[in-house]
């Protein structure tokens, strides 16, 4: 198990090298921002990794982001800026909001250092600042986390449960959502209670499903920004 502290800084001779250091993987490349931690016993957590200056990065013209860190590094705020929302908007009706992130600022000292990074803390999901969900704010909720190794499970490991008791509304129940009534027992049966768990749901293409949940969310996780 290792224990990450805010402030906690890593620099690697790659951007693989880096994120092998800060989790302890063995990537001989990797180009993603972001790494699933159920491998580690935490399912449903990332480690995401970006650029917390509101300098625009991105992959191709239409998946660019900008991400803002507040001053006192409480909130994040994530945005969209691509030529197109379609592929973003598309992404995550797929593979849901990824709302719970261990976050690493990278070149934390805008010194050009791309293979630095800072860990900055576990972030929750807490708004929606667009209509359709291509910028969102996240908050902090705690400034350490036991990260396990490899196989490694027990009590004693971050979970969703260290993130959703510090977010009242992600327990509102879904009887308190106006979800049509097939939706609604759809999502009983299938045990799902309360809102917050509904963020980490996706579906394929067309399922119109995923629509009618995404839009009955953003009554609950909905600050909009012009």
């Amino acid at each position: 198990m290792r224990v990450l502290r805010t402030g906690n800084i890593t620099y690697g001779s790659s951007h693989a090298d880096m994120i092998n250091k800060v989790l302890g993987t063995a990537f001989l490349g990797y180009r993603k921002s972001s790494v699933d931690l159920g491998q580690f016993g935490n399912d449903g957590i990332i480690a995401w990794f970006v650029h917390m200056d509101g300098t625009r990065h991105g992959t191709e013209k239409n998946y660019v982001w900008e991400n803002l860190l507040s001053v006192d590094e409480n909130i994040i705020k994530e945005f969209s800026v691509g030529e197109s929302q379609e592929k973003v908007i598309r992404k995550r009706r797929q593979e849901g909001f990824k709302p719970f992130r261990l976050a690493f600022q990278l070149d934390p000292f805008q010194n050009g250092d791309q293979y630095c990074c800072k860990f900055i803390g576990a972030f929750c999901l807490n708004n929606f600042l667009r209509e359709d969900h291509t910028a969102i704010e996240f908050i902090r909720i705690a400034k350490e986390f036991n990260l396990g190794s490899k196989g490694e499970t027990g009590q004693f490991l971050g979970n969703r449960d260290l993130f959703i008791e510090h977010i009242p509304k992600y327990y509102t129940p879904i009887e308190k959502i106006d979800f049509p009534f097939d939706v609604y027992q759809l999502l009983k049966k299938n045990g799902f209670h309360y809102v917050g768990e509904l963020l980490e749901l996706g579906f394929e293409d067309g399922n119109e499903l995923i629509q009618i949940i995404q839009n009955k969310l953003s009554a609950v996780f909905s600050n909009k920004i012009s």
